[in-house]
C-alpha cells in the first residue's frame, strides 16, 4: 500500500506542476463547446481537490478572490437565467476557461519570471500565433 501511495502521490504532484499545459490543452474544448466539453471542464475542476490534498489549500489567496467568487456566481445566475441556452453556453465556458487561467497562473508562477512567461504566453495565445 505504501508504494501505490507514492506513486499516486508524485502523479498527483506532477498533474499539479502541469497545469498550465492541462488548461492548454483543455482550451479549445471550452473555447468551442462540443459534446466533450462538460468532461474537459470536469478534468479542470479535479485539479482543485489534488491541489487541496497536496497542497492544504485550494488556492493561493489573492486580493480579487472575493471579486472572482461573485462573477462565478453571476456567471452560473446569467447561465441558469438564459432563455437560450445556446447562445449562453459558449460565454459560459469561456469565461470559465478565464477563471481556470487566472488561477492557473496564481498556482503555478512563484517567480517574477514565471509570471512574466505566463503573460508572454497570454499573449500570444491571444494574437493566435
Amino acid at each position: 500500500m505504501g508504494m501505490l501511495a507514492s506513486i499516486m502521490t508524485r502523479f498527483a504532484d506532477q498533474l499539479l506542476r502541469f497545469e498550465g499545459l492541462i488548461l492548454l490543452l483543455v482550451a479549445p474544448l471550452l473555447l468551442f463547446p462540443n459534446p466533450i466539453t462538460p468532461w474537459a471542464a470536469l478534468l479542470l475542476l479535479m485539479l482543485w481537490p489534488l491541489r487541496w490534498q497536496r497542497r492544504g489549500q485550494l488556492s493561493r489567496r489573492t486580493p480579487l478572490d472575493w471579486a472572482v467568487a461573485l462573477l462565478l456566481v453571476m456567471l452560473l445566475v446569467g447561465y441558469a437565467q438564459a432563455i437560450d441556452r445556446s447562445l449562453a453556453e459558449p460565454r459560459f465556458w469561456s469565461m470559465l476557461l478565464s477563471l481556470a487561467a487566472f488561477y492557473a497562473v496564481v498556482n503555478t508562477a512563484t517567480a517574477t519570471r514565471q509570471v512574466w512567461l505566463w503573460a508572454m504566453a497570454l499573449v500570444l495565445l491571444g494574437a493566435g500565433i
